[in-house]
């Protein structure tokens, strides 16, 4: 079972949604029951990564990579080996030796920016 760590009150903030709706889909295809799970407090985020162990789920996919580091101490301090008692992946690929050993997908900005403005001018056009 795989979750989808989010941020709380996601719906207000477009990329962060964005990939919450792609997992969301990506799971009903595969016919697998998505969990979304919103973050809180550190506390309260260690609870719930620990239900959630206790639910039988083994993977997680994080909203960024400062996300998953936190699950990623969380899991460390409930004695769980990352990644052999349970996965986590993050995104946005950020520069950091603390991200160095963590799975992350890289977002392109720059390239992003540059479909958006085209985009913009071509409705302009």
């Amino acid at each position: 079972r795989i979750a989808f760590w989010t941020a709380a009150g996601d719906e207000q903030l477009f990329d962060i949604y964005a990939r919450r709706r792609a997992y969301e889909n990506i799971m009903q295809k595969e016919d697998l029951e998505p969990i979304v799970v919103p973050s809180g407090e550190v506390e309260e985020n260690g609870r719930t990564l620990q239900a959630l162990i206790s639910q039988g789920v083994t993977a997680c996919f994080c909203f960024n990579d400062w996300m998953a580091l936190q699950l990623c101490y969380l899991a460390r301090q409930a004695k769980l080996e990352i990644p052999r008692d349970f996965s986590l992946a993050g995104i946005d690929d950020w520069p950091s030796e603390q991200t160095s050993q963590l799975t992350t997908s890289r977002f392109h900005y720059t390239e992003v920016g540059r479909h958006a403005v085209d985009a913009l001018l071509a409705l302009l056009a």
